[in-house]
């Protein structure tokens, strides 16, 4: 399994099955195999919340070793996780603790899921976006930014009453104030529009 440099973008490197027929895809759709190998072996691995490229963890009794899923499962070492930050997110950028924690298996799924609806939202293919949003819900249904996403879609889609529903559905499990604040803003925008 290794990763697809030459058609990065195309919308089987997030589809789970296309990854394992083809062996090649994203970063974080191959990383699924391995840890489904890994549970198989007995073998303690776990997916970083690494920004921007999916990065796991092989925890051994005295040693942990960093793996990129995508390079062919290659050790990562302190300066290269230096340069690929930077290069994802700037020359300022650093690294920070929180991008070495583990991730849930349910992360792992919402993260591959949000590939797969950020390549169809670009694709102009807002219904399919919409899909894929309504299954990371599905994941993890007290997630008020999922919601929020979901409202979105479906307002930039048209589809009012249900973007309306949806903006309610991400108040009520907002996490904070400023969350909650902008959530109500535009759920009056969409009532708005309605009337």
């Amino acid at each position: 399994y290794r990763g697809d440099r030459q058609t990065y973008d195309d919308m089987k490197n997030a589809d789970l099955l296309s990854v394992i027929e083809r062996r090649k895809g994203l970063p974080v759709a191959l990383a699924v195999p391995y840890l489904a190998a890994a549970r198989g072996l007995d073998t303690k691995l776990v997916g970083l919340a690494f920004p921007g490229h999916f990065l796991m963890r092989i925890e051994g009794a005295r040693e942990r070793t960093i793996i990129d899923p995508f390079n062919d499962g290659r050790e990562i070492g302190a300066g290269q996780l230096r340069r690929l930050i930077k290069q994802l997110q700037g020359a300022q950028a650093e690294l920070q603790p929180a991008f070495f924690e583990p991730v849930s298996a349910r992360a792992v799924l919402i993260r591959l899921l949000m590939n797969s609806r950020l390549r169809a939202e670009r694709s102009g293919a807002l219904d399919r976006a919409i899909e894929f949003s309504r299954r990371m819900i599905l994941i993890a249904p007290q997630d008020a930014r999922l919601w929020a996403d979901f409202a979105e879609l479906h307002a930039e889609r048209g589809n009012l009453a249900a973007a309306a529903d949806a903006f309610e559905h991400s108040i009520a499990c907002a996490p904070d104030e400023p969350f909650r604040a902008a959530a109500t803003d535009a759920l009056d925008r969409v009532r708005r529009a309605l009337n």
